[in-house]
Protein backbone atom coordinates (compact mmCIF):
# COMPACT_ATOMS: atom_id res chain seq x y z
CA UNK A 1 0.00 0.00 0.00
CA UNK A 2 2.38 2.57 1.10
CA UNK A 3 4.26 1.86 -2.81
CA UNK A 4 0.59 2.90 -4.31
CA UNK A 5 0.14 -1.00 -5.15
CA UNK A 6 -2.75 -1.66 -2.82
CA UNK A 7 -5.30 0.97 -1.19
CA UNK A 8 -5.94 1.78 1.92
CA UNK A 9 -8.44 0.27 4.58
CA UNK A 10 -8.31 4.06 6.78
CA UNK A 11 -6.83 7.32 6.16
CA UNK A 12 -6.54 10.24 8.18
CA UNK A 13 -6.35 14.02 7.09
CA UNK A 14 -6.88 17.74 8.27
CA UNK A 15 -4.36 17.51 11.25
CA UNK A 16 -0.73 17.76 12.42
CA UNK A 17 1.25 14.44 12.89
CA UNK A 18 3.03 14.44 15.85
CA UNK A 19 6.62 13.03 14.69
CA UNK A 20 8.02 10.70 17.67
CA UNK A 21 11.38 9.83 16.39
CA UNK A 22 12.73 14.27 15.37
CA UNK A 23 10.09 15.62 17.56
CA UNK A 24 8.01 17.39 14.96
CA UNK A 25 4.54 18.61 14.77
CA UNK A 26 4.03 17.99 11.07
CA UNK A 27 0.92 20.72 10.23
CA UNK A 28 -1.28 19.26 6.96
CA UNK A 29 0.53 15.50 7.31
CA UNK A 30 -1.77 12.20 7.58
CA UNK A 31 -1.71 8.96 7.83
CA UNK A 32 -2.72 5.91 5.92
CA UNK A 33 -3.47 2.44 7.44
CA UNK A 34 -3.27 -1.05 6.38
CA UNK A 35 -4.56 -4.18 7.82
CA UNK A 36 -4.44 -2.68 11.31
CA UNK A 37 -1.02 -1.09 10.92
CA UNK A 38 0.47 2.45 10.12
CA UNK A 39 1.73 1.98 6.10
CA UNK A 40 2.72 5.53 5.59
CA UNK A 41 2.59 8.96 6.67
CA UNK A 42 2.88 11.83 4.74
CA UNK A 43 1.50 15.17 3.12
CA UNK A 44 -2.42 15.06 3.02
CA UNK A 45 -2.63 14.99 -0.76
CA UNK A 46 -0.07 11.85 -0.90
CA UNK A 47 -2.18 9.89 2.05
CA UNK A 48 -5.32 10.82 0.19
CA UNK A 49 -4.17 8.95 -3.24
CA UNK A 50 -3.88 5.36 -1.17
CA UNK A 51 -7.43 6.20 -0.63
CA UNK A 52 -10.06 3.77 -2.87
CA UNK A 53 -13.90 3.65 -3.00
CA UNK A 54 -13.98 1.30 0.04
CA UNK A 55 -11.47 3.50 2.44
CA UNK A 56 -12.84 4.80 5.50
CA UNK A 57 -11.96 8.65 5.57
CA UNK A 58 -11.28 10.67 8.67
CA UNK A 59 -11.14 14.22 8.69
CA UNK A 60 -9.43 15.42 11.68
CA UNK A 61 -10.29 19.32 11.44
CA UNK A 62 -6.73 20.54 12.73
CA UNK A 63 -6.67 17.65 15.81
CA UNK A 64 -3.05 16.05 16.24
CA UNK A 65 -1.65 12.82 15.12
CA UNK A 66 0.03 11.08 17.58
CA UNK A 67 1.09 7.26 18.49
CA UNK A 68 -1.58 5.96 21.52
CA UNK A 69 0.32 5.99 25.15
CA UNK A 70 1.29 2.70 27.04
CA UNK A 71 0.05 2.29 30.29
CA UNK A 72 3.37 -0.47 31.69
CA UNK A 73 1.68 -1.20 35.14
CA UNK A 74 -1.89 -0.78 36.02
CA UNK A 75 -4.18 -2.62 38.62
CA UNK A 76 -8.19 -2.92 38.03
CA UNK A 77 -9.67 -0.44 40.58
CA UNK A 78 -13.41 -0.81 41.32
CA UNK A 79 -14.29 -1.19 37.84
CA UNK A 80 -14.71 -3.97 35.65
CA UNK A 81 -12.49 -4.76 32.65
CA UNK A 82 -14.32 -3.47 29.78
CA UNK A 83 -15.68 -0.10 31.72
CA UNK A 84 -11.98 0.24 32.30
CA UNK A 85 -10.33 -0.13 28.57
CA UNK A 86 -13.48 1.85 27.21
CA UNK A 87 -12.34 4.75 29.01
CA UNK A 88 -8.65 4.08 28.71
CA UNK A 89 -8.86 4.07 24.92
CA UNK A 90 -11.23 7.37 25.52
CA UNK A 91 -7.87 8.29 27.57
CA UNK A 92 -5.51 7.90 24.36
CA UNK A 93 -4.18 4.95 26.07
CA UNK A 94 -4.34 2.04 23.96
CA UNK A 95 -1.77 -0.65 25.45
CA UNK A 96 -2.68 -1.26 29.13
CA UNK A 97 -0.94 -3.58 31.28
CA UNK A 98 -2.56 -5.13 34.16
CA UNK A 99 -1.57 -7.05 37.11
CA UNK A 100 -3.37 -9.48 38.09
CA UNK A 101 -2.29 -10.18 41.70
CA UNK A 102 -5.60 -9.42 43.25
CA UNK A 103 -7.91 -11.31 40.58
CA UNK A 104 -5.63 -14.27 40.77
CA UNK A 105 -5.92 -14.58 45.02
CA UNK A 106 -9.94 -14.96 43.94
CA UNK A 107 -10.67 -16.19 41.30
CA UNK A 108 -7.39 -19.16 41.21
CA UNK A 109 -5.39 -19.97 37.59
CA UNK A 110 -9.08 -21.16 35.67
CA UNK A 111 -10.29 -17.87 36.45
CA UNK A 112 -7.58 -16.00 35.86
CA UNK A 113 -7.53 -17.33 32.63
CA UNK A 114 -11.37 -15.93 32.36
CA UNK A 115 -9.85 -12.74 32.29
CA UNK A 116 -7.18 -13.30 30.26
CA UNK A 117 -9.89 -14.57 27.12
CA UNK A 118 -11.81 -11.66 27.87
CA UNK A 119 -8.93 -9.59 27.04
CA UNK A 120 -9.57 -10.23 23.20
CA UNK A 121 -12.89 -8.76 23.12
CA UNK A 122 -11.80 -5.35 25.09
CA UNK A 123 -11.06 -2.01 23.71
CA UNK A 124 -7.62 -1.00 22.95
CA UNK A 125 -4.53 -3.57 23.76
CA UNK A 126 -4.71 -5.62 26.66
CA UNK A 127 -2.27 -7.82 28.46
CA UNK A 128 -1.90 -8.89 31.88
CA UNK A 129 1.20 -10.11 33.89
CA UNK A 130 1.00 -13.55 36.01
CA UNK A 131 0.92 -12.30 39.70
CA UNK A 132 4.32 -13.76 41.87
CA UNK A 133 1.60 -14.59 44.14
CA UNK A 134 3.14 -13.63 47.48
CA UNK A 135 0.23 -13.37 50.42
CA UNK A 136 0.22 -12.67 54.06
CA UNK A 137 -1.86 -15.57 54.81
CA UNK A 138 0.00 -18.86 54.86
CA UNK A 139 -3.09 -21.22 54.22
CA UNK A 140 -3.72 -19.28 51.41
CA UNK A 141 -0.17 -19.02 50.16
CA UNK A 142 0.12 -22.50 50.02
CA UNK A 143 -2.91 -23.41 47.98
CA UNK A 144 -1.52 -23.85 44.63
CA UNK A 145 2.13 -24.52 43.18
CA UNK A 146 3.76 -23.12 40.52
CA UNK A 147 2.26 -25.60 38.00
CA UNK A 148 -0.84 -24.33 38.21
CA UNK A 149 0.31 -20.99 37.10
CA UNK A 150 3.08 -20.85 34.90
CA UNK A 151 0.73 -22.29 31.55
CA UNK A 152 -0.90 -18.77 32.00
CA UNK A 153 2.44 -17.21 30.77
CA UNK A 154 1.74 -19.14 27.41
CA UNK A 155 -1.32 -17.50 27.22
CA UNK A 156 -1.00 -14.44 23.82
CA UNK A 157 -2.21 -11.73 26.52
CA UNK A 158 0.70 -12.46 29.19
CA UNK A 159 3.77 -10.50 29.01
CA UNK A 160 5.10 -11.74 32.07
CA UNK A 161 5.49 -12.39 35.93
CA UNK A 162 3.95 -9.35 37.72
CA UNK A 163 5.07 -7.10 40.59
CA UNK A 164 7.47 -9.40 42.88
CA UNK A 165 7.69 -7.80 46.84
CA UNK A 166 11.43 -8.07 47.11
CA UNK A 167 11.98 -9.42 50.84
CA UNK A 168 9.10 -12.32 50.39
CA UNK A 169 12.02 -13.22 47.04
CA UNK A 170 15.42 -12.66 48.87
CA UNK A 171 14.13 -14.67 51.91
CA UNK A 172 13.25 -17.97 49.09
CA UNK A 173 10.07 -18.44 47.62
CA UNK A 174 9.59 -21.27 45.60
CA UNK A 175 6.70 -20.93 43.83
CA UNK A 176 7.66 -17.45 43.07
CA UNK A 177 11.31 -18.19 41.92
CA UNK A 178 10.22 -20.76 39.91
CA UNK A 179 7.64 -18.44 37.81
CA UNK A 180 10.17 -16.18 37.32
CA UNK A 181 12.88 -18.91 35.99
CA UNK A 182 10.03 -19.66 33.38
CA UNK A 183 9.39 -16.20 32.37
CA UNK A 184 12.85 -15.96 31.89
CA UNK A 185 13.23 -18.87 30.11
CA UNK A 186 10.39 -17.80 27.14
CA UNK A 187 12.24 -14.53 27.00
CA UNK A 188 9.24 -12.54 29.42
CA UNK A 189 9.58 -9.68 31.31
CA UNK A 190 9.94 -10.53 35.45
CA UNK A 191 8.51 -7.02 37.60
CA UNK A 192 9.66 -5.56 40.81
CA UNK A 193 8.28 -4.30 44.06
CA UNK A 194 11.26 -2.44 45.55
CA UNK A 195 9.64 -0.62 48.00
CA UNK A 196 11.90 1.17 50.61
CA UNK A 197 14.82 -1.06 48.83
CA UNK A 198 18.08 -0.16 49.22
CA UNK A 199 20.76 -0.53 46.88
CA UNK A 200 21.94 -3.91 47.72
CA UNK A 201 18.45 -4.85 47.63
CA UNK A 202 18.28 -3.46 44.50
CA UNK A 203 21.12 -5.01 42.86
CA UNK A 204 19.86 -8.81 44.47
CA UNK A 205 16.58 -8.25 42.48
CA UNK A 206 18.37 -7.85 39.30
CA UNK A 207 20.18 -10.60 40.04
CA UNK A 208 17.22 -12.75 40.54
CA UNK A 209 16.25 -12.00 36.75
CA UNK A 210 13.95 -8.83 37.89
CA UNK A 211 14.03 -6.36 35.11
CA UNK A 212 12.04 -3.55 35.98
CA UNK A 213 10.33 -2.00 39.58
CA UNK A 214 7.74 1.07 39.96
CA UNK A 215 8.84 1.71 43.46
CA UNK A 216 11.11 4.53 43.77
CA UNK A 217 9.98 7.66 44.79
CA UNK A 218 12.59 10.16 44.24
CA UNK A 219 15.09 11.08 41.48
CA UNK A 220 17.72 9.14 43.37
CA UNK A 221 15.66 6.36 43.89
CA UNK A 222 14.99 6.26 40.17
CA UNK A 223 18.69 6.87 39.44
CA UNK A 224 19.90 3.60 41.38
CA UNK A 225 17.52 1.39 39.55
CA UNK A 226 18.77 2.56 36.20
CA UNK A 227 22.86 2.41 37.65
CA UNK A 228 21.39 -1.62 38.42
CA UNK A 229 20.29 -2.42 35.20
CA UNK A 230 16.46 -2.03 35.68
CA UNK A 231 14.24 -0.14 33.75
CA UNK A 232 12.38 2.69 36.19
CA UNK A 233 8.58 3.48 36.04
CA UNK A 234 8.09 7.09 37.45
CA UNK A 235 4.65 6.26 38.88
CA UNK A 236 1.78 9.19 39.22
CA UNK A 237 -1.60 7.48 39.91
CA UNK A 238 -3.99 6.39 42.95
CA UNK A 239 -1.46 4.71 44.65
CA UNK A 240 1.27 7.48 45.25
CA UNK A 241 2.09 10.95 43.40
CA UNK A 242 5.56 10.96 42.71
CA UNK A 243 6.29 12.67 39.78
CA UNK A 244 7.28 15.83 41.94
CA UNK A 245 10.01 14.07 43.54
CA UNK A 246 11.42 12.32 40.58
CA UNK A 247 11.26 15.10 38.31
CA UNK A 248 14.71 16.73 39.63
CA UNK A 249 15.97 13.51 37.24
CA UNK A 250 14.57 15.08 34.40
CA UNK A 251 15.87 18.50 34.90
CA UNK A 252 19.42 18.24 36.59
CA UNK A 253 20.72 15.34 35.19
CA UNK A 254 22.28 14.38 31.36
CA UNK A 255 21.08 10.96 31.39
CA UNK A 256 19.85 8.12 28.75
CA UNK A 257 16.26 8.25 30.28
CA UNK A 258 15.31 5.58 27.08
CA UNK A 259 14.73 3.07 30.11
CA UNK A 260 12.40 5.65 32.12
CA UNK A 261 8.74 5.09 31.92
CA UNK A 262 5.51 6.75 32.96
CA UNK A 263 3.25 4.62 34.75
CA UNK A 264 -0.16 4.77 36.98
CA UNK A 265 -0.09 1.87 38.91
CA UNK A 266 -3.78 2.18 39.19
CA UNK A 267 -6.57 5.06 38.38
CA UNK A 268 -9.35 6.07 40.55
CA UNK A 269 -12.67 5.18 38.89
CA UNK A 270 -13.54 9.18 39.56
CA UNK A 271 -10.68 9.53 37.43
CA UNK A 272 -11.12 7.43 34.59
CA UNK A 273 -15.00 9.27 34.33
CA UNK A 274 -13.37 12.74 33.99
CA UNK A 275 -10.56 11.77 31.32
CA UNK A 276 -7.68 11.16 33.16
CA UNK A 277 -5.33 8.46 32.76
CA UNK A 278 -1.99 8.23 31.95
CA UNK A 279 -2.59 11.05 29.46
CA UNK A 280 -2.48 13.61 32.49
CA UNK A 281 0.24 11.73 33.75
CA UNK A 282 2.08 13.00 30.37
CA UNK A 283 0.78 16.29 30.96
Amino acid sequence: MASGRAEADLVLTGGSLVNVFTEELQEGWGVAVADGRVALVGPDQEVLARAGEATERIELGGDLVAPGLIEGHTHLTRVSPSEMMDRQVACGVTTTIVESQELSYIVGPRGARVFLDEAERLAGRVLYTVSGLMSNDPAQDAQLGAEDWIPLLDHPRVVGVGEIYWADLLRGHPRTEALVDAALHRGMAVEGHGAGARLATIEALAASGVGSDHEGITAEDVLARLRAGLVAFARHGATRQDLPEIAPLFRNHHLDLSRVGLVCDGVESEALERGDSLNSVVE
